[in-house]
């Protein structure tokens, strides 16, 4: 009678549990840019983010190689997902051919919040100009440029890294 009283309270426990989970997963799930019909964002042109290209401009080239893990951490994730959301990158030879691009600065513009941020990402659709990005909650993208701070440890520059490649790939 004791093992069955425990494993009732086993699964009144793991009920709740569980439970729990998803309503967390729900509430704080990971989301993605959508359109007005819900179809989700991301680079316009481009066969979902298995196509794209990247280059390291050379204010960034001292965390080349923790780019290039995060990338391939991104690559690992999500080797069994279908071909259009699966991450293949290939090593741009300039920055206008690239779809991503890093850059490290030393100090970031004031917008962007909170100040003590590491990186951010910004959106272009066409030429990359002052005042001609897009809003990626509303519109689609062809080029991103992801701004490390300088001065970062190498376990901080592969996890912002990592971290802007997901709003580049469309996570919000």
């Amino acid at each position: 009678m004791v093992g069955v009283k425990k494993f009732i309270s086993f699964l009144l426990v793991f009920s709740l549990l569980l439970s729990t989970s998803i309503a967390y997963a729900e509430a704080y799930g990971v989301y993605y840019y959508k359109d007005s019909k819900g179809n989700p964002l991301a680079f316009r042109g481009t066969s979902g983010v298995s196509t794209l290209t990247y280059y390291i401009d050379s204010s960034a080239r001292t965390y080349k190689s923790q780019i290039e893990s995060a990338i391939q951490e991104w690559v690992k994730a999500t080797r069994n997902n279908s071909s259009a959301a699966r991450v293949g990158m290939t090593e741009a030879s300039s920055a206008s051919s690239a779809n991503i691009v890093f850059i490290a600065k030393s100090s970031f513009p004031s917008y962007i919040t909170p100040s003590d941020s590491l990186g951010y990402t910004e959106f272009y659709d066409g030429s990359y100009s002052v005042g001609n990005g897009v809003s990626p909650p509303t519109s689609k993208w062809t080029k991103c440029y992801v701004y490390l701070k300088t001065n970062l440890s190498s376990a901080q520059a592969k996890r912002t890294a990592c971290h802007e490649l997901g709003h580049c790939f469309g996570l919000g």
